[in-house]
């Protein structure tokens, strides 16, 4: 939904980012396009629609988010170093900047105004808050685990599991030659402890949801042969196509726009080791 992803944050259904955007909104418009899957690639909105919709996400060692963002924006480590201790918060794009590699998920947990706190901002009340937060998705999945644990997504929503050579498919490795050093990654885990624990409580969420999913009796055989993604009406399938045709054409638009902003920075490119200006506050 343009609003919810990392380059449509200025071209929300109602304001920035969605802000304006209720729980009834929200699910009017996946039904007016015929969506059944949203994701929100940004901050947790203030208000969870739990009655309306089910919410999964997916995390992964933080320290090891942190290098594989880095390789695949092509952020040289220096950069993203200096975004620990200078706050740097581009409003155009939340996957650079000082909220990417300082406490990222209980950031994002917390929501926009947590998502936006200045450089060693977060607290551990924003952790317990991110915790409590996290206790309300009905999945939660491990990267490092996702082979064991993606049959929630089959029991949740109904979808056929793939073969596992197919589960981590992605937009490429980025630029391999990002590579911190191990005092830099030293600094790294200092700097994002309560990610490391709330990680670690997220690992032990899963564990207990997996035994949840299990419980209730459906076998993966079962939901294969029974719970298959819905068909669309023919109706629907021209609205859900022609929604995904207008995306494509906007998401050429944002890309242009974002190298627009890219080369607009004010003292420095985050590629070369120098951490942009614009949002510094």
């Amino acid at each position: 939904m343009p609003g919810d992803g990392p380059r449509t944050l200025s071209r929300g259904i109602d304001g920035y980012a969605n802000q304006g955007l209720t729980c009834d909104g929200r699910a009017s418009y996946a039904k007016r396009h015929c969506l059944e899957f949203l994701a929100v690639e940004r901050w947790l909105d203030p208000a969870m629609c739990v009655s309306q919709f089910l919410y999964l996400t997916v995390l992964r060692d933080p320290i090891r988010r942190i290098e594989s963002l880095c390789r695949f924006e092509d952020v040289a480590p220096e950069a993203a170093m200096s975004w620990l201790s200078t706050t740097v918060l581009p409003p155009y794009k939340v996957s650079v900047g000082t909220a990417v590699v300082d406490n990222f998920y209980v950031r994002s947990l917390g929501g926009n105004e947590v998502y936006h706190r200045a450089a060693g901002g977060i607290t551990r009340r924003d952790l317990d808050r991110a915790r409590e937060r996290l206790d309300a998705f009905e999945v939660v999945l491990i990267l490092e685990k996702l082979d064991e644990q993606a049959f929630m997504l089959a029991l949740a929503l109904g979808w056929r599991l793939p073969e596992s050579s197919l589960t981590r498919h992605s937009f490429g490795k980025g630029n391999s030659d990002r590579r911190f050093t191990a005092r830099q990654l030293a600094e790294l885990t200092d700097g994002n402890q309560l990610d490391v624990e709330l990680y670690r409580y997220a690992v032990r969420r899963a564990e207990q949801l997996a035994v949840g999913w299990r419980l209730r009796g459906a076998s993966l055989a079962n939901v294969q042969t029974q719970r298959h993604a819905p068909r669309r009406a023919p109706n629907c399938q021209m609205t859900y196509r022609k929604w995904v045709q207008d995306q494509d054409v906007a998401k050429r638009r944002d890309v242009e726009e974002e190298r627009k902003h890219i080369q607009q920075l004010r003292g420095g490119d985050w590629s070369r080791g120098r951490a942009g200006q614009e949002g510094k506050k």
